[in-house]
């Protein structure tokens, strides 16, 4: 009697799953009967906010949002794989198309698109530079340095104080415009001309220093190129503003990437810290 129960339910679920497959499948032929394309592929944004299709290892496929909303890619990021109903194809780099019907497949990021088309893309001024691997930077911030972001892989740390930091970490890349913010702010600091070891709270003849437990530690890294430029603040007085210009400058350019990514939803996906400190 218990399994007969379940025979009901556990039929009317598989009928529907079968419906809205052989649904979909009626749908996608008779849309590649009329002319029409389906692809699957990788999403990615060009410099002008279009979105593109990447098929594997294929040249990318430019499309324009021909749906009747006009929010065809409403939610999509770059690297998500995506389902694509649009129309043919114009021959050209990159190829361009109409697209009708969108499904998002998977979430993905920046490393599921292949580096040739970065490559070729960036090449060409159809991507920003935050795909390049020119310019890239990374922060270690927080109390006792236990956060942490790398523009370059993505990687993103809430914090390292855990029994399993893995939980903690994840992947998480900024937009054009806040890549754009980041590297205007480090080449308007003139960041090659401060020290490697630096104090941006206290001047260096300071009598008195301000200090807190705990502390904070920021590790800034710039990277254009061949060129590395890394900065260390140890031991950093929370809530203290910098003593001239030039280190408040840099605070600011930390305080930024700082807020941008402890903002971001990936951020805000983590867990709560295990630990807190008094």
């Amino acid at each position: 009697m218990k399994n007969k129960k379940w025979l009901l339910p556990t039929c009317i679920v598989l009928g529907i799953i079968i419906f809205l497959v052989v649904s979909f499948f009626i749908f996608a032929v008779v849309m590649t009967e009329k002319g029409y394309g389906m692809t699957v592929g990788r999403a990615l944004y060009a410099k002008d906010g279009s979105c593109m299709l990447i098929e594997d290892e294929n040249s990318p496929i430019r499309m324009s949002d021909l749906s009747d909303g006009k929010n065809l890619f409403d939610g999509i990021s770059t690297g998500d794989k995506i389902l694509v109903i649009h129309t043919g194809i114009a021959e050209s780099y990159p190829a361009q198309t109409g697209a009708y019907w969108l499904l998002k497949l998977s979430d993905g990021d920046r490393d599921d698109i292949p580096d040739k088309i970065i490559e070729d893309l960036s090449s060409m001024g159809w991507l920003s530079h935050i795909y390049s691997d020119k310019y890239s930077f990374s922060l270690r911030f927080n109390t006792y340095g236990e956060s942490f972001y790398d523009s370059e892989s993505g990687k993103l740390v809430k914090t390292t104080n855990a029994t399993d930091p893995s939980k903690y970490e994840t992947k998480y890349y900024m937009s054009e415009d806040e890549f754009d913010t980041v590297l205007n702010m480090i080449w308007a600091m003139d960041i090659s001309a401060y020290p490697s070891e630096y104090d941006p709270i206290n001047p260096p003849d300071a009598k008195e220093k301000l200090m807190s437990e705990p502390h904070d530690t920021i590790v800034l890294t710039y990277r254009a190129g061949d060129y590395e430029k890394v900065i260390t603040c140890e031991e950093v007085a929370f809530a203290a503003g910098g003593y001239d210009d030039r280190s408040r400058a840099f605070l600011e350019l930390c305080d930024y990437i700082e807020k941008t990514v402890t903002s971001s939803e990936a951020w805000n996906s983590l867990p709560a810290p295990e630990f807190y400190y008094e």
